[in-house]
C-alpha cells in the first residue's frame, strides 16, 4: 500500500519538474525573441555574426569582415523591399477586397479590426 504512494509521489515530482522546466524555457525563448524584435537591426546583425563566428570558428579579422557583409546585406534587402513594396501593397489590397466580398457584415467588421491591428503592428516594425 505504501509502495504505490511512493511511486505516485516520485512521478508527481518528475511531472511538476517537467512542467516547470517547460514554462521557464518558454519564458526565456519569449524574452529572447522580444529582445531581437525590439532591438532592431543591430541586435539581429549581432546575433547572426555571433552564431556564424562560433559555428565557423572565425578569427577576429574574419568576424569584422562578416559584420560588414551582414550590414551591407541588410541594407541591400531593405532597398529591395522598398522597390517591391508598392506591388505587395496592391496585391494585399486586391486580396482584402476579395475576402471582404465573401463576408457578412459582422465578419467584415472583425476583418477590418484584424487589418487595422496588422497595419498598426507593421507600422511599429517599420521604424
Amino acid at each position: 500500500m505504501k509502495n504505490w504512494k511512493s511511486i505516485l509521489g516520485i512521478c508527481l515530482v518528475f511531472i511538476l519538474g517537467g512542467a516547470a522546466g517547460g514554462m521557464i524555457t518558454a519564458r526565456v525563448i519569449h524574452k529572447r525573441m522580444q529582445h531581437i524584435l525590439h532591438g532592431g537591426p543591430q541586435v539581429a546583425n549581432e546575433l547572426i555574426v555571433n552564431r556564424l563566428t562560433k559555428k565557423l570558428s572565425l578569427d577576429a579579422a574574419q568576424k569584422e569582415k562578416l559584420k560588414t557583409i551582414v550590414a551591407e546585406t541588410r541594407t541591400e534587402i531593405q532597398e529591395e523591399r522598398k522597390q517591391i513594396a508598392p506591388q505587395v501593397k496592391a496585391t494585399l489590397g486586391e486580396s482584402a477586397k476579395k475576402i471582404r466580398a465573401m463576408l457578412n457584415p459582422d465578419q467584415e467588421k472583425k476583418f477590418d479590426d484584424v487589418i487595422a491591428k496588422f497595419k498598426a503592428s507593421s507600422a511599429l516594425n517599420d521604424k
